[in-house]
């Protein structure tokens, strides 16, 4: 899902939330409406969680990034030689099969490479 659907979902529940928080305090809470409203605002509640758990990996994947940029954008020199500091910096791991080569980097990216 994408970040600003993600947001965009998250502020309509939020103000769904607000709308329902209003009807409950109004209704008795003896009232069959007041069960239903409640039913439906634990439900929008837990929808609005899942909604922040997406947006925090998101925000986490993102800043995964970010820092791999910031940590190229520091260490971008013309390579003369082997760097194993660089490559355990970059690459969590490689796998190598007949056909092709997978190489999986730190910030959980993948690069498929066909021999």
């Amino acid at each position: 899902m994408g970040f600003i659907l993600v947001t965009f979902k998250g502020i309509i529940a939020d103000r769904e939330l607000d709308r329902l928080q209003i009807l409950l305090v109004n209704q008795s809470p003896h009232s069959k409406s007041y069960e239903k409203i409640a039913n439906e605002f634990a439900k929008t509640q837990q929808q609005r969680d899942e909604l922040q758990t997406i947006l925090d990996q998101q925000n986490e994947e993102i800043e995964k990034n970010v820092n791999l940029q910031k940590f190229i954008d520091a260490n971008s020199k013309q390579l003369n030689k082997f760097d194993e500091h660089l490559v355990r910096q970059l690459i969590k791991k490689i796998t190598i099969q007949e056909t092709y080569c997978d190489v999986e980097f730190q910030n959980g990216d993948s690069l498929k490479i066909n021999l």
